[in-house]
């Protein structure tokens, strides 16, 4: 039995003839595609077969549409788990979508880490994925996580050798400690990591040349925590009545330490420079490859 692979619509009439196959279908997001350079707009569907009336079958079928010369996406429920994989795997495949970044913290009600596991490593931009991260912890990384990148980017700066010295690190996230405190560890300091449950962190904090304090609170650390010319870098910030703060008390810190970041205007600017490196380096990688 034979019959056409291929059905086009000429006119009107062949249009809504389509139509009216595809009355029904279903599409994913990741299954929507644009070729902006040929103009193409692509949909890969799963419809009833209703040119047989004899048969009622689920079949697979591509709607190609020529001479588009725009496509805009609306309505994409970010609420839902499905739709954001779609959406990402659908980002994955396009060769002008060149890195990826997820906005941290996501609502509740969607699971995080497959998220972020969706994303390829090549985009992921952020260093998050697993890849990315085990790829940081055995020293032969693809993209370094940016705030931990402009960390270390910040204490070049100060021309101090990091090796030999004491560095501790306050906070255990994925996001800034953990990475930072490995990336301290292979520039041969010895690394204290202060996190909720240690046993007297003051005491800790105090023997280190350099701290860095990531823990999310406002106004944390204080002179009291710091040995007198230390270098402090404070990841943190929030918003109060008096504006904004970090981490670290400043106006009682600045006076004990060697030199210290403000907030704003300290670590943030490099965060999204190291951001922006990352994302050109994404695309030498995949234009490369």
């Amino acid at each position: 039995m034979k019959y056409l692979a291929k059905i086009i619509a000429s006119d009107q009439e062949g249009l809504q003839m389509i139509s009216a196959c595809s009355s029904g279908a279903k599409v994913k997001i990741a299954d929507i595609k644009y070729l902006a350079s040929n103009k193409v707009f692509l949909l890969s569907v799963e419809r009833i077969k209703v040119e047989n009336e004899n048969e009622d079958k689920k079949v697979n079928s591509i709607l190609r549409f020529d001479f588009v010369d725009k496509v805009r996406s609306k309505n994409i429920d970010q609420s839902n788990q499905e739709e954001v994989l779609e959406l990402i795997s659908s980002l994955n495949n396009d060769c002008k979508i060149d890195a990826i970044l997820l906005q941290l913290p996501l609502p509740e009600h969607l699971n995080e880490r497959e998220i972020l596991e969706k994303i390829s490593f090549v985009k992921d931009v952020d260093g998050l994925t697993a890849i990315n991260q085990g790829r940081l912890f055995i020293n032969t990384p693809t993209h370094i996580p940016c705030t931990p990148q402009g960390v270390m980017h910040l204490l070049d700066q100060t021309s101090i050798s990091l090796s030999g010295k004491v560095a501790c690190v306050i906070g255990r996230s994925t996001l800034v400690g953990s990475p930072i405190a490995r990336l301290l560890l292979q520039a041969n300091a010895s690394v204290i990591q202060i996190h909720s449950k240690t046993v007297e962190p003051k005491k800790l904090c105090l023997l280190a040349d350099v701290v860095v304090v990531a823990c999310g609170k406002a106004c944390f650390v204080d002179d009291t925590w710091i040995k007198k010319g230390a270098i402090v870098i404070d990841v943190g910030i929030h918003r109060t009545e008096d504006g904004l703060c970090g981490d670290v008390n400043f106006e009682k810190v600045s006076h004990k330490a060697r030199c210290i970041t403000p907030v704003p205007g300290g670590v943030g600017p490099m965060t999204i420079a190291c951001l922006l490196k990352n994302t050109l380096h994404a695309y030498e990688i995949q234009i490369n490859s």
